[in-house]
């Protein structure tokens, strides 16, 4: 490994004598942490900027790994085995493919800390934030599994504070960090779809964004103003629950570039 380890500010010391049924798990239970990496993309994609592993100054400028750590596997930066590994494959706990949502999963037997103290990682490297800006969540032993909300990359910390916003009450997402050449909007997928579909654009130079539907008459159904984003490939998410089965259309316009394509709602 690295010899690198996570080093808690003023840690205490916890005495068996401490402990109560309240602080341990009483059965075996599967975590499943969700890492909403938006943010992570959205700093990638931003000219100039890049991730700095916090232990060994060493850079990351694109994803091959997601990874979790905490005091469950003595955190073990630079040499993750491939069980603490996230996946945005759709499968392992992980509930869409390609969302940007990264799951990681593990077992904790009986007996294990209630709390858990655990922080993401990339590439094996430790950039999620700062020595001892961990996340901490207590274990709902209630059922064999316990999923936890979204964590969204590094709001324990500062090192991404200005992308935040990417992975907080948007429907639209980087899905890949990586310089488009041209704008381009493609079709939607599913198609037909029931009740929700995606759409993934590229904007090659940093523009305001609007997405917009419109029903077979032209007339406006919804409006998504998405401000000024940078250049990079996007997936935005429609939600159709509240329309009537049918053909619709969508728009995006980026800057002065703008295109329409047509999808079908079937309730």
């Amino acid at each position: 490994g690295s010899g690198f380890h996570e080093v808690m500010p003023n840690p205490e010391t916890v005495y068996f004598s401490n402990i109560t049924p309240q602080d341990i798990i009483t059965r075996p239970v599967t975590v499943y942490v969700p890492f909403d990496m938006r943010s992570a993309y959205g700093k990638l994609n931003t000219p100039g900027e890049y991730i700095i592993d916090v232990q060994s100054g060493d850079t990351v400028r694109q994803f091959n790994t997601v990874n979790l750590a905490g005091f469950y596997n003595n955190w073990p930066w630079g040499s993750f085995p491939t069980s603490d590994n996230a996946n945005d494959n759709g499968a392992t706990g992980d509930l869409v493919a390609n969302d940007s949502v990264w799951t990681a999963n593990h077992l904790f037997p009986i007996g294990s800390p209630r709390t858990f103290v655990f922080k993401g990682g990339i590439n094996g490297y430790d950039v999620e934030a700062g020595f001892g800006e961990n996340h901490e969540v207590a274990i709902n032993d209630a059922t064999n599994t316990f999923r936890m909300p979204e964590v969204c990359f590094g709001s324990q910390g500062t090192l991404y504070a200005n992308w935040q916003t990417r992975c907080r009450n948007s429907s639209v997402w980087m899905s890949d960090p990586d310089m488009p050449n041209s704008f381009a909007i493609l079709q939607n997928y599913p198609n037909p779809f029931n009740p929700t579909t995606t759409i993934e654009f590229s904007i090659p130079n940093q523009a305001e964004v609007k997405f917009e539907v419109f029903d077979l008459t032209g007339r406006t159904v919804m409006t998504e103003n998405h401000g000024l984003m940078n250049a990079g490939t996007y997936t935005l998410s429609f939600d159709g629950s509240a329309l009537s089965s049918g053909t619709y259309f969508y728009k995006i316009s980026a800057g002065s570039n703008f295109a329409v394509r047509q999808m079908l709602l079937m309730k």
